[in-house]
């Protein structure tokens, strides 16, 4: 009887041993996206040829843009997304235009890119910027973000602090037509900013969009930005062009 009781309390131990932490790079991970998706994109729908879903526009307030899927422009398939803002002299807030996107906790990937159009370019005094954001969050509801002054300011418009850090990727004003990519190494870039590559989170948020920033100081003259996004990748492989 002893030694039947012994064993039982062994089994148990083992069950409650924490279970070994994925491979790197995440094999199983990969192999599972790639059975859903032959290019190992994260992203479902990264060229909006389905709508909108499963991206989501936050909660629209007078400083959101809801962003629309068009087939006027599109680098690839027939779909792309547009985002656009404006402002009016005078006005004194904030305005952006684009979406997010969720992701599990799911080993952190490597790899990110997407293509941008920009058809109008029409800054004033205030910073106007296309942006893309990771969102990392933990279970408490607490995150910390990287943003990516993808290109527009001459200089970093804000200083890094609290959950925020940033990186200006492009300086000045971007050209006016033609497909742009942006791409980068997640991995390299929150090792520089955060010392680290995220290994315990609740969920990732990427989100792409166009904005301007005019809660200091009142934008001087006419502001409009509009842009095409399509093509978004994020993934623990590079994507191909």
């Amino acid at each position: 009887m002893r030694r039947l009781v012994l064993v039982i309390t062994l089994a148990a131990c083992q069950k409650q041993e924490p279970a070994p932490p994925p491979p790197s790079p995440p094999r199983a991970w990969a192999a599972y996206v790639e059975s859903k998706q032959p290019s190992g994109n994260l992203i479902v729908n990264g060229g909006f040829e389905d709508g909108v879903a499963p991206w989501f526009v936050p909660d629209l307030d007078h400083w959101v843009r809801a962003p629309e899927v068009v087939t006027s422009v599109a680098r690839t398939g027939k779909h792309a997304l547009r985002g656009f803002v404006e402002a009016a002299p005078g006005d004194a807030r904030q305005m952006k235009s684009g979406a997010m996107y969720t992701l599990g906790a799911l080993p952190f990937p490597r790899h990110v890119s997407f293509w941008y159009r920009v058809a109008r370019w029409e800054p004033a005094n205030v910073p106007q910027y296309i942006l893309f954001v990771v969102v990392v969050s933990g279970a408490g509801g607490d995150n910390y973000q990287l943003r990516y002054f993808v290109t527009g300011p001459d200089t970093m418009p804000y200083k890094e602090g609290g959950n925020v850090a940033y990186t200006l990727v492009h300086k000045g004003a971007p050209p006016v037509g033609g497909w742009a990519q942006f791409t980068t190494d997640l991995h390299r870039d929150f090792r520089e900013k955060w010392g680290r590559v995220p290994d315990a989170f609740e969920s990732l948020r990427f989100g792409v969009m166009v904005r301007y920033d005019a809660d200091r100081v009142k934008v001087s003259k006419p502001l409009a930005a509009e842009v095409f996004f399509d093509d978004l990748y994020v993934g623990w492989a590079a994507s191909k062009p």
